[in-house]
């Protein structure tokens, strides 16, 4: 898929090459694209505009440019783009793939890999959602019952709703951590009982949905950087290398801002060879003062790392060492760049090295940077391009990890 800049950059030169909205018509045409619709009078730029929205719904956008370059053979810039367009997205995943069969890739888990399965309690509707956005919009509904006043347009921002709450409960030390924990175990339950579950008061049921933990267990994985509050992934990658006979064992750990001396109980150390490190950089829900919820908290935490009380583990940060000689790739899934917090995560804590073909971001629709189709773009998605070289497919989670299995 082309970025935003290029189909930009591809609807003008479009626009200069065919000028008169008869030409125009006559390379759709020859592309097959449906120009039902379409306006050929007006502007040219919005024109070209439309024709290329079309042949991206339509997956005719490769043919287009086809037929666009078999009429101008000296553009350099068409041969680019086709390129990208035809081979870009398989070399990359095979690329990603290699580096993950070498152990030199660093997985970042965001908040859209823990769903949840709801079933609505008002049309009886069964939908996934993160669990992030489960648990807001049970803030929310706590907040509706009891007049509790909230910004409705925030009701599906876990960050905002936990301030909210907190400041309700009057900041009392772990009690984001401890309703984290409290949802979180309801989800787990074979058989909740929604009327002694005040979480559940939206849902007729909510469900913990693992299916995409089960895929990523399945990758061969050095170290995880987990955003979510949960050690599922742990169980998960147990038992998968359990049932292989494979070697080593996940060594989960997290990051616990509210102990200045260090990791909680913890005693980091050297990964072992085989080893896979889980390590949830936002807290862990077991130890609630540890959860960071609300943005307060994150401006807290990122205080606490640069000033190193407490530090990051050694064998996290050991992974981000700048070291050109030892190469590090990184894969970002179900993340929401959007998000300022990520910003200041790569650039100021963990310090991404800034190189092209390191880092991928798979983001599902729905899911912050998304929408590639839209010729609008997007700030931070070019942000991260730009600064930090971040290659997005597009795909949808499961079927983009089931590609990369086999690839693996």
């Amino acid at each position: 898929m082309l970025t935003p800049k290029n189909l930009h950059y591809l609807k003008v030169s479009l626009a200069e090459k065919y000028k008169k909205a008869d030409a125009a018509e006559r390379i759709a045409e020859k592309a097959t694209i449906n120009t039902d619709g379409i306006d050929f009078t007006g502007n040219r730029l919005e024109l070209w505009d439309k024709i290329i929205q079309k042949a991206l719904s339509d997956n005719k956008l490769i043919l287009l440019l086809e037929k666009v370059q078999a009429e101008h053979p000296d553009d350099n810039k068409l041969v680019v783009w086709l390129d990208q367009l035809k081979n870009r997205q398989t070399q990359s995943q095979q690329r990603l793939a290699d580096l993950i069969r070498q152990r030199e890739c660093l997985l970042f888990l965001g908040p859209g890999l823990l769903q949840t399965e709801i079933i609505d309690n008002q049309n009886g509707s069964i939908r996934n959602t993160s669990f992030n956005e489960a648990l807001a919009r049970g803030i929310a509904k706590m907040f509706v019952d009891s007049n509790t006043y909230y910004a409705s347009s925030q009701a599906s921002n876990l960050a905002y709703m936990a301030q909210r709450y907190n400041e309700e409960m009057g900041l009392i030390p772990g009690i984001g951590g401890k309703l984290v924990n409290h949802f979180y175990s309801e989800c787990t339950l074979e058989n909740p009982d929604p009327d002694n579950i005040p979480f559940f008061q939206p849902y007729n049921s909510c469900r913990i949905d693992n299916s995409l933990y089960e895929l990523v267990a399945r990758l061969p994985f050095r170290t995880i950087i987990n955003t979510n509050f949960d050690n599922e992934l742990e169980q998960l990658i147990n038992a998968q290398k359990t049932s292989t006979q494979q070697p080593g064992k996940c060594d989960f750990r997290y990051y616990n801002m509210a102990n200045p001396n260090g990791e909680s109980q913890q005693q980091p150390g050297p990964v072992a060879e085989n080893d896979v490190l889980l390590y949830n950089i936002f807290g862990w829900f077991n130890d609630r003062p540890s959860v960071i919820l609300t943005e307060s908290q994150v401006l807290a935490f990122t205080n606490s790392v640069i000033t190193k009380t407490p530090p990051i583990d050694p064998a996290v940060v050991q992974q981000f060492t700048i070291d050109l000689t030892v190469p590090r790739s990184y894969l970002f899934l179900g993340f929401d760049f959007d998000h300022w917090c990520a910003k200041v995560l790569f650039q100021i804590i963990l310090k991404l090295i800034k190189q092209e073909n390191r880092a991928f971001s798979i983001m599902p629709k729905g899911l912050g940077l998304a929408s590639t189709i839209s010729n609008d773009a997007n700030p931070n998605r070019e942000f991260f391009e730009e600064e930090f070289k971040c290659y997005f497919i597009d795909d949808n989670l499961e079927t983009f990890l089931k590609k990369l299995i086999n690839l693996v």
